[in-house]
This record gives C-alpha cells, sequence and structure tokens, in this order.
C-alpha cells in the first residue's frame, strides 16, 4: 500500500527521470523511527532489469560534520520491510523499491547506495546522508523505574576486614611514602610537548596520498578509485563548509559553494571533478592513467586552497 501510494505521488516526477534515484522520506529520523529509502530507474521497454534487495541490517557508513574524515561501519540500522513495483509506461518502464529502515543509534550516516543491473551492464544508486538523533528526554519524566532488592548475606569475616584491621595500621604510612615519592619526582620530570591534532587539511591530503597509494585503477578496480576520490572530496566540503551535495544538482552546487565564497576557479575544478567520478560510476568511463594523476593533483590543489594558512606549533 505505502509503495502504490509513493508512485501515484511521484509519478510526475519519474516519468522525467534518467539516471538512477534515491532519496529518504526524511533527513531526520530518531532511534527507533521509521524512515524510508526509495530507490527509482527508468528503463527503455526491453531493458532487463536485476535488483537483490538486501535484508537484516542496511549497509551504512558513519561520518561526521566535524573535521574528522574517519569513518567506520554502521551495523545499527535495521531493514524491517522492503517493497518495489515496475510500471509500464509507453517505450518507457519505471522501476522503484522502497526500504522502511529504523535506526538502532545515533550519528550522522551514509545509507550506500545499492548495487543492479541493467542488460549486462552494473550501477550503483547514489549515496544518501540519514541524520539519526537520540530520542529528546522529557524533563521530570523518569527513563525507567529501578526496584532495587536486597538479600542478607552470612556474617562472614572477609579478607579485606581482616586487612583493615590488623595490617594496614603498618602498610598504609608505606603505600604513602611511595606515592609521595611518585608525586615529586613526576613534578620534576621533563614536559612532554603536547602531539598537536592533524587538521582538516591534513587529514585530507593524507587520504588522497593513501587512495593514490594504493593504485587501484592498476587493480582492476578503476571505478572504487573514483568512488574513494568523489567521496574524500566530498566528506572535505561537508566538514569545511558543512555542506551535503550528494542530494544536488550541479547548479545548486555551484550556487552552494560560490555562497560560501569559494572562487569560480575553485567551483569549476570542484564539479569538473565530481563529474568525472559520476561518468566513470555511471557511464563506465575509462580515463587514461595520465588523466587520473592530473585529478588527483587538481583534488590537492583544490584542497590547499581552500584550506586556511596553518602555523608550526612554537613553544
Amino acid at each position: 500500500m505505502r509503495l502504490a501510494i509513493l508512485l501515484v505521488s511521484l509519478l510526475p516526477l519519474i516519468s522525467v527521470a534518467q539516471q538512477p534515484q534515491a532519496s529518504i522520506s526524511k533527513k531526520e529520523v530518531e532511534v527507533g523511527g521509521r524512515v524510508d529509502l526509495i530507490y527509482r530507474i527508468e528503463l527503455d521497454k526491453n531493458d532487463r532489469f536485476e535488483f537483490k534487495a538486501k535484508n537484516g541490517i542496511f549497509p551504512a557508513k558513519l561520518t561526521s560534520t566535524n573535521a574528522s574524515l574517519k569513518t567506520s561501519n554502521f551495523d545499527d540500522i535495521e531493514i524491517t520491510l522492503f517493497e518495489d513495483s515496475m510500471i509500464q509506461q509507453g517505450n518507457k518502464k519505471i522501476w522503484m523499491g522502497v526500504f522502511e529502515l529504523t535506526p538502532w543509534d545515533s550519528g550522522l550516516v551514509v545509507l550506500e547506495g545499492q548495487r543492479f543491473l541493467v542488460n549486462d551492464s552494473t550501477f550503483d544508486f547514489p549515496s544518501v546522508y540519514l541524520q539519526c538523533n537520540l530520542i529528546p528526554h522529557v524533563k521530570g519524566q523518569e527513563i525507567y523505574d529501578i526496584k532495587e532488592h536486597f538479600a542478607k548475606t552470612p556474617e562472614k569475616q572477609s579478607w579485606i576486614i581482616f586487612f583493615l584491621k590488623y595490617i594496614s595500621w603498618w602498610l598504609l604510612p608505606i603505600v604513602g611514602y611511595l606515592i609521595y615519592r611518585f608525586i615529586n619526582a613526576k613534578k620534576h620530570s621533563k614536559l612532554v610537548k603536547p602531539e598537536m591534532e592533524l587538521s582538516l587539511k591534513a587529514k585530507t591530503l593524507l587520504a588522497i596520498d593513501a587512495l593514490e597509494k594504493a593504485e587501484l585503477w592498476r587493480k582492476n578496480q578503476l571505478k572504487e578509485h573514483f568512488v574513494e576520490a568523489s567521496y574524500i572530496l566530498r566528506s572535505y566540503l561537508t566538514a569545511r563548509y558543512n555542506l551535503s551535495l550528494l542530494d544536488k544538482t550541479t547548479n545548486e552546487t555551484r550556487l552552494l559553494l560560490t555562497q560560501n565564497g569559494l572562487k569560480k576557479e575553485i567551483v569549476d575544478t570542484i564539479l569538473r571533478l565530481l563529474s568525472h567520478a559520476d561518468m566513470v560510476k555511471f557511464a563506465a568511463s575509462e580515463p587514461t592513467e595520465e588523466l587520473i594523476q592530473k585529478s588527483l593533483f587538481l583534488l590537492r590543489q583544490t584542497i590547499v586552497e581552500t584550506s586556511p594558512i596553518e602555523f608550526e606549533y612554537a613553544e
């Protein structure tokens, strides 16, 4: 029933869709709540389409909007329901699938795009951001009530009581003296220079270095290379400017970047890098190694030009 309602309400939009699309019913959801992840794609009438829906836990990555670029698997989004349907429209047909998801932990997560098959080609639906929030506590309302019960135990003198009565009176002064010597020695020890936390710029450049060192394009993993490069750039822009570009058009992306004070040349470079990555992911483009190295250079240059000036630590 839910899928039928979605199909009717989105039919005017579906008729113009060309690329695989992914959207969610709401961008924020409370832990234990429900949210719908909607996949849709327009196909030719004779296209062969295959999609194997996952069950159990939906694949997701935990990320953040702060300066950290580290991600980890987020195994707390349960798939409670999946429905799909195919609609014929003249020489076209529209496929739509809906996952009903329930998060059981909080955080900003990326719902990873799922793979599908059209004829003999493999593609991925776009990834989607989802903010999972804890249920706010209502003042004056107890979260739960604990009733404590105590059992009487036989009165038996333990070794702890024996120690406190007969041994501690002479042992504790010795322990106190040793603690005093230890604290006094620490005061005169050489101060250790605190380690500086890596900046967003440094973390991002390290991530690019690691990607280049992996040389995925030489291991028949060209698509994975550009997916990772696109993710590094999007994560950097999210952390630097608090932007989410996964569900934005090219014009919307250009406008958001320009509004954040980026120069036209830098905006053009960012859009070119994202567009190049999408061409490899969706159109099975195979760029040369020279073009791959150039894209890595432009990616580093973009990070440096959009980062504030950093100063070395001085005592």
